[in-house]
């Protein structure tokens, strides 16, 4: 170590915090740049820097930090705590206008403020989008908040998931007749705000907010409020994909939920427990603190063991946080509040650290944050575990459906993987979206390859997955069609299932028509997560096994192409695609069917419920590999299920569609493992990535139960020859102890 200096970032103040440094990095602890770890404040108020300098391999070299940023000598790494940004542009106005619009455009996650309101109820947007592909914009009318004389408009910034802060915005007003312009250019005054993105925004620490009421600014967007102090904005031209009006609706706040219980479970820790799990934010009024007092709040979706990914936190409770922490320093003012605001998290609990005593149960709400859809069906009927089913079902998908996509999980990756695929029908009569799904579809289309080939995910194409994740494009575009009747979605989309279609018969081709692919945990993936056959397992399906999955799912792919075409005319497509499914299907039945067993390479359902959805089974053998399949289902399994994400899919799907509810039903009806009873049984508010409680708790894997539900049970049901309901199919299945059920869809 040769010298730390912590000064003003103009250098007009500065401290030299040499030994502090040193003694601090003997400690090996982290180097924070706060003044509190540093001995005091050199220049209260004023933004500053830590710089170090110091001699590593015979090299003096220097490392330098902003406040709120953490440090390390050893490679120079800094862990930035990043600031949000407001903007602010003060303008006069002669009159109140007749008509007042403003576009907001920014990958970041924005608030639009005017004379100290924040406009509009929409909270974390816009949308979220590969912002290489295409970025948002979003329209408020702001007639009622502009007011004659002097107005303040102001822009409130959070990274997210953009690589920096930029934004555009306009108003455009009419005033006494005439057309009144205001944009953003440099003119416009910016500032640091108190509040802070933690953490990495990366799978696994997605982070949290730090507050800093001693740098908060209240009023920071009235017209009589000074912002000379602030700094001129910076003209910039980002690199980002074309803008269009955001095509779906925004994010909403749901009513206030109030914990069920605060405990203390250690010195000066206290977990405040809402009851269930949800997706959102989280507010707290504060006690009384002094000043530069610290509060840290860890969020964790469970505490329970089935989990196995839990960390010990207090005397004895162990939690899966997934690096969900925020934190709040207190100005030492009354009535302070930490909430969120362009940051979310997936929790049932919250930990808090930094209090002489516990939290008030009143002093502590969650608020659920999903995409503003309108609830359009309910469901209801005789079974009490059927109902409690349907609720977990309907509350878990909204706790995965904020920012314009299906999120496989809200705390650990926030990917929009193929998972969503399995939801569909029941999303669908549960919430109005159409534009919901287009724009998802959309995000699909961006992430599609030249050679045809889709990722796994979207809207940023990572992680793994297996044939069936891209073809989500396909499955979701035509039950969309189905239910609204929009044919403009096939329109839209049918190019790039087309093309996605042609890939996999490119691959297949070079294999004796065969699909196959790389077989790893998270490569060429067939069903995912059966029972015993999770990522906590080793004993992971073969690659026969997937082969299988994956041939099958590519014919059922073809097939929605084949009826696609028939919509559009297609008469050429409709007839190559006709024949290959013809050529293919024996290719698939011999290489895979196992003709002592009456199975195709396994004892297992979706190995059976497959090949018959395709038609690859031969007529003659249809009735056998359907009573193999009863077989399973009712003896080997004593009425469970043995099916994992998509294969649980297109079992009650198959059933349901030949008159076998009565199988569906008693699958439904268990408590013990593997099913949605049993998670029930466990305590579970929002269902699971796995079926045995394994890691995440709050998943899309098995969002499915509410397509039989409605679909099976209700028997509302989509007819493919008068899509968007324009012929309604009530074909309710009467099974089981089921003597009643009463549900709704608004079509």
């Amino acid at each position: 170590m040769e010298k730390a200096t912590y000064r003003t970032m103009d250098g007009s103040v500065e401290k030299d915090v040499t030994e502090v440094v040193r003694a601090i990095v003997a400690d090996r602890k982290p180097l924070h740049v706060d003044f509190r770890a540093l001995g005091g404040d050199p220049a209260r108020g004023k933004l500053k820097e830590l710089v170090v300098e110091y001699i590593e391999d015979g090299k003096l070299k220097t490392v330098r930090g902003k406040d709120r940023d953490v440090l390390s000598l050893s490679g120079n790494d800094v862990t930035t705590n990043e600031s949000t940004l407001q903007f602010r542009k003060d303008f006069t106005l002669n009159a109140i206008p007749s008509s007042a619009y403003a576009t907001v455009h920014s990958p970041a996650y924005f608030e639009l403020h005017v004379n100290g309101e924040k406009v509009g109820a929409d909270v974390l947007s816009p949308a979220v989008s590969n912002h290489g592909k295409v970025t948002f914009s979003r329209t408020y009318d702001v007639k009622d908040y502009l007011k004659p004389g002097s107005n303040s408009i102001g822009l409130w910034l959070g990274r997210g998931w953009a690589a920096g802060i930029v934004v555009r915005a306009q108003l455009d007003a009419v005033v006494n007749g005439k057309p009144f312009t205001l944009g953003t250019d440099p003119s416009w005054r910016t500032r640091t705000t108190g509040r802070y993105h933690i953490g990495k925004w990366e799978w696994g620490d997605f982070g949290g907010e730090l507050v800093d009421a001693q740098e908060v600014m209240e009023d920071w967007c009235r017209p009589e409020r000074d912002a000379s102090s602030w700094k001129n904005a910076t003209a910039s031209n980002p690199n980002l994909g074309p803008v269009q009006p955001q095509p779906c609706p925004g994010n909403r706040l749901g009513e206030p939920i109030s914990p069920i219980a605060v405990t203390e479970i250690g010195k000066g820790l206290y977990e405040i427990d809402f009851g269930k799990s949800l997706t959102g934010w989280f507010q707290m009024e504060m006690p009384q603190l002094a000043p530069g007092t610290e509060v840290t709040l860890t969020f964790a979706d469970t505490k329970s063991e089935l989990c196995r990914r839990l960390a010990t936190i207090g005397d004895a409770n162990a939690y899966q946080t997934f690096c969900q922490i925020s934190k709040f320093v207190s100005g030492g003012k009354p009535g302070e509040v930490f909430q969120h605001k362009f940051n979310y998290a997936a929790f049932r609990y919250v930990i808090v650290k930094g209090l002489s005593s516990p939290p008030a149960m009143e002093s502590a709400t969650a608020r659920l944050v999903d995409s503003d859809l309108e609830i359009v069906g309910s469901f209801e009927c005789s079974n009490p575990l059927f109902n409690r089913i349907h609720e977990v079902n309907a509350w878990t998908q909204r706790c995965l459906d904020l920012g314009g996509y299906y999120v496989d999980c809200p705390h650990r990756e926030r990917m929009g993987y193929g998972d969503g695929q399995v939801a569909t029908e029941g999303f669908m009569t549960n919430f109005r979206a159409d534009g919901y799904y287009r724009k998802w579809l959309g995000d699909w289309r961006s992430v599609q390859q030249e050679d045809g080939g889709i990722e796994n995910s979207a809207p940023f194409g990572k992680g793994g997955g297996g044939p069936g994740w891209g073809g989500l494009l396909s499955a979701i575009t035509w039950r969309h069609y189905l239910y609204y009747g929009d044919v403009r979605v096939l329109q839209e989309n049918y190019v790039a299932v087309r093309r996605y279609v042609d890939n996999l018969e490119e691959i297949a081709r070079s294999n004796n028509d065969i699909l196959t692919g790389n077989t790893g945990k998270y490569s060429f993936i067939g069903d995912w997560v059966a029972p015993g056959r999770g990522m906590d397992s080793q004993d992971q399906p073969s690659h026969n096994a997937r082969e299988v999955f994956n041939n099958c799912y590519r014919i059922i792919q073809m097939e929605i192409l084949v009826k696609m075409a028939k919509v559009l005319g297609k008469t050429d497509d409709v007839a190559t695609y006709t024949k290959r499914l013809a050529e293919i299907r024996p290719k698939i039945h011999e290489a895979f069917y196992d003709p002592a067993g009456g199975f195709y390479v396994s004892d297992e359902q979706a190995h059976y419920v497959m090949p018959l959805m395709a038609g690859v089974v031969p007529e003659a053998l249809r009735p056998k590999v359907l009573q193999n399949l009863e077989a399973n289902i009712m003896e080997k399994n004593h009425g469970h299920l043995d099916t994992g994400m998509l294969g649980t899919y297109f079992m009650i799907e198959y059933l349901r569609e030949i008159g076998r509810s009565d199988l569906v039903f008693t699958m439904f009806n268990q408590k013990a493992y593997p099913g949605w009873g049993y998670m029930i049984e466990q305590g579970a508010t929002t269902f699971w990535e796995q079926w045995n409680g394994y890691w995440s708790q709050m998943h899309s894997c098995f969002t499915s139960p509410d397509n039989w539900l409605y679909q099976g049970l209700a028997g509302i049901q989509a007819d493919p020859a008068a899509p968007g309901f324009k012929n309604v199919i009530i074909k309710p299945a009467i099974v089981g102890d089921v003597t009643w059920v009463k549900a709704h869809y608004d079509s």
